[in-house]
């Protein structure tokens, strides 16, 4: 199943003597490593941004998701042109401390980045 994810083998890992020795790093590295391989917009999304931008409609991602995840998957599902870093905005990321949810910051950043109220 890890293949699948382009993941390599655990044991092949700890053959190369790559394993991390805290497993939360190898956790992260290797969810990164599978956001890479299998992250796919959903049907009718790039149409959809399309539209938007050609109708001038701001937009930009707000999520709780720590920032590095999220450009791997804008990259990996082929919508760069849509999302630039600018517009990517992370609760976890972008404030100290983090803020999750139920904390609106993270949405109202990002309604502010596009002048929206």
């Amino acid at each position: 199943a890890r293949e699948n994810m382009g993941l390599k083998p655990i044991q092949q890992i700890r053959d190369e003597g790559s394993e991390k020795a805290v497993l939360w790093d190898q956790a992260r590295g290797e969810f990164e490593d599978a956001l890479r391989t299998l992250a796919q917009p959903c049907n009718g999304i790039p149409q959809l941004l399309l539209s938007l931008s050609e109708d001038k409609t701001p937009f930009a991602i707000a999520t709780t998701s720590p920032k590095p995840r999220v450009p791997i998957s804008v990259v990996a599902a082929g919508l760069t042109e849509f999302f630039p870093d600018d517009h990517i905005h992370s609760g976890e990321s972008d404030f100290t401390p983090p803020r999750f949810k139920p904390d609106p910051s993270v949405y109202l950043k990002a309604a502010n980045f596009l002048g929206v109220q």
